[in-house]
C-alpha cells in the first residue's frame, strides 16, 4: 500500500516548512556582524575598538597597562585576537588562545583587564548572553 495524493500532500508541505525553517535559521545566524573588541580595567574607562580597525600581525602588536604590568594583544585576521605576552606570573591569559566570536573573552587576573569580543548591535554589551556564574 502505498501513499496516497493527500499524504504525499501532507508530507510535501512538511518539508517544505522544515526546509524554510532551515533557511531561516541559516541566514539569520550568519549575518555579517561588525566585532567590537572591549578592553575593561578597573578605574580606567573601557576602550573599544572595531575589530576591522585593529592593527593586525606581529608589527600590529599592543600594549594594555594593567596592574601587574600588562598585557601585549595581537590581532590575526584569519586566527583573531590574542594575548602575546603577559606580566603576570601564570600567563593564563595567553594560553587561553584567540578569541574571534561575539562573546569570547580572555581574562588576565593578576593585571585586573578583560578583554572581550561584542557585536556591533550590542554597543552597550549588554546581548543576550547568560552568566556561567558569577565569583564573589
Amino acid at each position: 500500500m502505498g501513499l496516497g495524493k493527500t499524504d504525499k500532500q501532507i508530507l510535501a508541505v512538511i518539508l517544505a516548512a522544515a526546509l524554510a525553517l532551515l533557511a531561516f535559521q541559516y541566514f539569520s545566524g550568519h549575518r555579517s556582524q561588525e566585532l567590537v573588541l572591549e578592553i575593561s580595567r578597573p578605574g580606567a574607562e573601557r576602550l573599544r575598538m572595531p575589530v576591522s580597525s585593529l592593527p593586525q600581525g606581529e608589527q600590529g602588536r599592543w600594549h594594555v597597562e594593567g596592574a601587574a604590568g600588562g598585557v601585549y594583544l595581537s590581532y590575526w585576521p584569519d586566527q583573531g585576537v590574542h594575548v602575546d605576552r603577559a606580566t603576570c606570573p601564570d600567563q593564563a591569559c595567553v594560553k587561553m588562545g584567540f578569541i574571534n566570536k561575539a562573546g569570547q573573552s580572555i581574562v588576565c587576573v593578576p593585571n585586573e583587564i578583560i578583554i572581550r569580543l561584542i557585536a556591533l548591535e550590542d554597543p552597550a554589551g549588554q546581548g543576550e548572553e547568560e552568566l556561567d556564574g558569577v565569583l564573589k
